[in-house]
């Protein structure tokens, strides 16, 4: 998980408004040095907050070589169906995950069949390249 600032609704206009509507002399009431930091970041933060909200990001893996357009788009409608299961939790919202499981699964398994099968249509003139790719394989 990521957490950074969205600007996808940022306005630099109305951001510098607000700004200049905040009443930074507050802070200079205390005493306390920390308690000035605190009371100044606090309202700063507010403003910042309003503008670019703080979003969590998922940071998914590297891809695998035999990843294909095909997979990555089942991928992605599981996911979509996986989180709609989680909110309604009804029959067919699970009964909808499954099969796309299913069919990741599939495409995962055909994917990888076709990426070993072309590796090694590739090596056949050159046995080191073939045993470079497939003896950890076998190791």
């Amino acid at each position: 998980m990521i957490t950074s600032r969205s600007y996808k609704c940022y306005d630099k206009e109305k951001f510098l408004s607000d700004l200049s509507a905040v009443p930074f002399h507050v802070p200079f009431i205390f005493n306390d040095v920390d308690d000035q930091v605190w009371a100044f970041q606090h309202l700063f933060n507010n403003v910042v907050s309003e503008h670019a909200p703080v979003k969590r990001f998922h940071i998914r893996g590297g891809h695998v070589p035999y990843m294909t357009p095909e997979w990555r788009r089942a991928i992605r409608l599981r996911n979509r169906s996986w989180k709609k299961y989680m909110r309604q939790h009804s029959e067919s919202s699970r009964s909808a995950y499954m099969k796309q499981r299913n069919v990741c699964t599939s495409l995962r398994r055909k994917a990888i069949g076709c990426y070993f099968q072309s590796k090694a249509r590739d090596s056949v003139t050159k046995p080191q390249e073939f045993w470079k790719f497939f003896g950890p394989i076998y190791k």
